[in-house]
């Protein structure tokens, strides 16, 4: 998860802590809100250790699906909170995907410089054949004896 994951989910936990606060007491909404922000905080960035793709695949699907009640059924700005969240795990399921586009890119371009080395290593045997081919030790014998006469 990308910085840029961690400040939203900071802005989303701060928005939850002034609702919450407005309102005394927490509800399910902002239970919901408050545990999905949660989640998502826990996906270790940076340095060490980077958690496989299918696992974070896995909560971000775990936290829309914790978050679709709030969409439906929380006030204005629970569901606003709600969107910043899950628009935050489909941009980072999309930025995966588009990693994983771009190793396969890179294999491929990786590959074709390998196919065009090999062409070019043909042409010059090709090359080499159709010379060896055309030599007449014969006609080279001649014709250095006739330049050293």
């Amino acid at each position: 998860m990308s910085s840029h994951i961690k400040r939203k989910c900071c802005l989303s936990s701060v928005l939850l802590g002034l609702l919450i606060a407005g309102c005394g007491s927490e509800d399910d909404a902002q239970s919901r809100l408050t545990m999905a922000s949660a989640m998502l905080q826990g996906i270790p960035t940076g340095h060490g250790t980077i958690p496989a793709q299918e696992t974070t695949r896995d909560l971000f699907k775990e936290v829309r699906e914790l978050l679709q009640p709030v969409l439906t059924d929380g006030l204005p700005a629970e569901q606003a909170a709600a969107h910043l969240i899950i628009s935050e795990t489909q941009m980072s399921d999309a930025s995966a995907k588009i990693r994983g586009v771009s190793d396969l890119e890179r294999e491929a371009l990786s590959r074709l410089m390998e196919i065009e080395t090999t062409l070019s290593n043909l042409r010059v045997l090709e090359s080499r054949r159709t010379l060896a081919e055309a030599f007449s030790a014969d006609e080279e014998r001649q014709t250095f004896t006739q330049q050293r006469d």
